[in-house]
């Protein structure tokens, strides 16, 4: 447990790093777009949907793990005798 402890405030700084970073080089592409002569609704659009794609790969992944897991550990005994 205290393993997770030093961890995990180590992992949450990589995030905010990430974060931070991310918003940074939006912010370049953003300005980028906009003197290209794109407007605010376009910039919008097109960063909608690179969040969007990025949630349906991670929601695919994360399900498929999550049957996974489930057909490794039961939680029930009746889920138990449905796998023999």
């Amino acid at each position: 447990m205290a393993v997770v402890g030093l961890l995990l405030p180590i992992a949450c700084t990589n995030l905010a790093n990430m974060l931070l970073a991310r918003g940074a080089a939006r912010l370049h592409e953003m300005a980028v777009r906009v003197a290209l002569g794109a407007g605010r609704f376009q910039w919008l659009n097109h960063a909608l949907a690179k969040r969007r794609v990025v949630v349906l790969l991670a929601r695919s992944a994360f399900c498929s793990r999550g049957r996974t897991l489930q057909r490794k550990f039961p939680r029930t005994e009746q889920e138990l005798l449905q796998l023999r």
